[in-house]
């Protein structure tokens, strides 16, 4: 992937917002017309002059470099049972491309030309297979998992009737918005790489787990991810985690999503903004679609396609209170906040499953045991520690902290004891994987990447001098000595250090919440000198925590 270079159009607008009858911005309209029945006969005869502007827009993406991903008629609207009219009425004329009914129908596997879905194949191919720039695109929203298999024929159909006369172009399936529609239709003949639609609603490690699957099902079949999260976008039909995703869909949403598509081994993302696929004004549109070209999260889609970049979200800060109620703050200064944990537990805070988010946990001393959760408990609410991340881990006298020590974006668990480093790999009881000496006993540790390597190592802060040291090593051990790669002053020795990502760089540094003016000091280097940002927030005995949150 070196850049966007496909676009998608539909050829017939959406049944409920016009189908047939709407007219493009020309006034013409995709049906002819016909005065004895009073609506179009669109497939049967669709109009020269709107087909003529669907040329222009090909013929000048093709001038650009860009392929047109033309979808043929949009999903549940012209085919199957059309479940996908949803609330809105259907229209006054049945002109579905379902098939039933008509000549040789009694042979699903071969449509003669007296096929509705067959002969609009064939119109298709007349007018467009010598567009090397085409992409031939079955299928869209589909709202009813269990009847999404009657589209099926339909684009078999249409299909056989643009490879019958020689549209031999690549084609694919958009597959119903559903989770359980990821892979529709995946191993038919008439499917060259597969698109799955996920949802709007999935976040990036789900989205990895999709990809990898279908991957691993069809090796030999690119795979392009069609509908992830839309930048801007508020999506009210998702589910609350950790079945989806909720909340306006940033532009770190949206790169975390077209990474995990690569990571998954896919070929590509469709990247969709909020604004442009609500050109008909169905939901609050804000922002004309044309002002959304070259926004953040396009850009950053961009740079992952260039290989260029791969982009990091940002840390926030949170402070908890001793008796376990957290205060996630957001750029804006806004504050959510639940309960997690109760007196005497350490407040900790880590990506557990590699989706990109961080979400809370907690060591308690009294038991020696962990206890984290994937799930952001809801504004007030009060959370609890999922059963597969409980388990026990060290020893009282132990400090535990986070990082992901191996890169693999999941963040696990570390253990300070004495002037001795314990890290492990994987959230459960168990040996270090890395064990190395490092700095003096009174110190404390943090875990945080300040090489920008992509693998966390370790930060201590002595609280007698106000000093943090550094190494960007972890040594396997038991007897290696970690090196000290840099060494700071920040601070006094009365503040609470915190490390994370500032400005999202993809560099942890040095933070702290000082107590006495219940302020916050960052600095995006990991040099002395005076914060970059810095804000009132919280009470005393509060304690600081670094991480990520939608």
């Amino acid at each position: 992937m070196f850049g966007f270079d496909v676009f998608w159009v539909c050829v017939v607008p959406f049944y409920w917002s016009g189908g047939v009858t709407r007219p493009n911005y020309a006034g013409e309209t995709f049906g002819r017309g016909d005065p004895d029945l009073g609506f179009p006969p669109a497939f049967e005869d669709p109009n020269p002059a709107y087909l003529d502007h669907i040329e222009f827009i090909i013929d000048q993406a093709a001038a650009r470099g860009l392929k047109t991903g033309l979808v043929v008629a949009w999903g549940a609207d012209f085919s199957g049972s059309r479940p996908g009219i949803g609330e809105h009425a259907p229209p006054p004329w049945d002109d579905w491309l379902d098939h039933s009914g008509l000549p040789a129908d009694n042979d699903p596997s071969y449509p003669s030309e007296g096929s509705k879905a067959y002969r609009y194949g064939e119109l298709l191919a007349e007018r467009w297979k010598d567009r090397s720039s085409v992409v031939w695109v079955m299928g869209g929203d589909y709202m009813n998992g269990d009847t999404e298999y009657l589209a099926g024929p339909t684009w078999s159909h249409v299909v056989r009737g643009l490879r019958d006369h020689g549209a031999g172009q690549d084609a694919t399936y958009l597959s119903g918005g559903f989770e359980s529609s990821w892979n529709r239709f995946a191993g038919e003949w008439w499917q060259d790489f597969l698109a799955p639609h996920l949802g709007h609603c999935n976040n990036a490690g789900q989205v990895e787990s999709f990809i990898s699957d279908l991957v691993a099902a069809y090796p030999n079949k690119r795979i392009i991810s069609s509908e992830s999260r839309y930048e801007d976008e508020l999506a009210p039909w998702c589910e609350s985690p950790p079945n989806g995703w909720q909340g306006v869909v940033g532009p770190q949403e949206v790169a975390a999503d077209a990474q995990a598509v690569l990571d998954g081994g896919g070929h590509g993302v469709v990247y969709g903004h909020s604004s442009r696929w609500n050109w008909n004004g169905e939901q609050p549109n804000p922002t004309p679609p044309l002002q959304s070209l070259g926004s953040a999260g396009e850009a950053l889609v961009l740079a992952i396609a260039a290989g260029t970049g791969n982009p990091h979200d940002p840390d926030y800060l949170a402070l908890v209170e001793p008796n376990g109620q957290w205060h996630l703050r957001y750029p804006d200064g806004s504050v959510r906040r639940f309960y997690y944990g109760g007196p005497g537990d350490v407040p900790l805070m880590g990506d557990w499953n590699g989706d990109g988010v961080d979400t809370p946990g907690l060591y308690r001393p009294s038991s020696g045991s962990a206890h984290l959760t994937n799930q952001v408990p809801p504004p007030g609410g009060v959370g609890f520690a999922d059963a597969s991340l409980t388990f026990s881990f060290g020893i009282p006298g132990d400090q535990v902290f986070v990082g992901d020590w191996n890169g693999d974006r999941i963040d696990t668990l570390g253990i300070r004891r004495g002037g001795k480093v314990y890290l492990t790999n994987t959230n459960a009881t168990g040996i270090a994987d890395m064990e190395f000496w490092f700095g003096v006993p009174a110190d404390l540790a943090f875990g945080g990447d300040p090489d920008g390597d992509g693998r966390d190592s370790v930060f201590l802060y002595r609280p007698s001098s106000g000093f943090t040291y550094y190494t960007n090593s972890t040594p396997v051990g038991p007897n290696d000595v970690a090196p000290t790669d840099g060494t700071l002053s920040y601070g006094v020795p009365t503040d609470r250090l915190v490390i994370g990502d500032w400005d999202g760089d993809g560099t942890d540094t040095v933070g702290v919440f000082r107590p006495s003016e219940t302020t916050v000091y960052l600095r995006n280097t990991n040099t002395t000198g005076p914060a970059d940002l810095a804000y009132f927030f919280g009470e005393a005995p509060w304690q600081p925590l670094a991480g990520f949150w939608p």
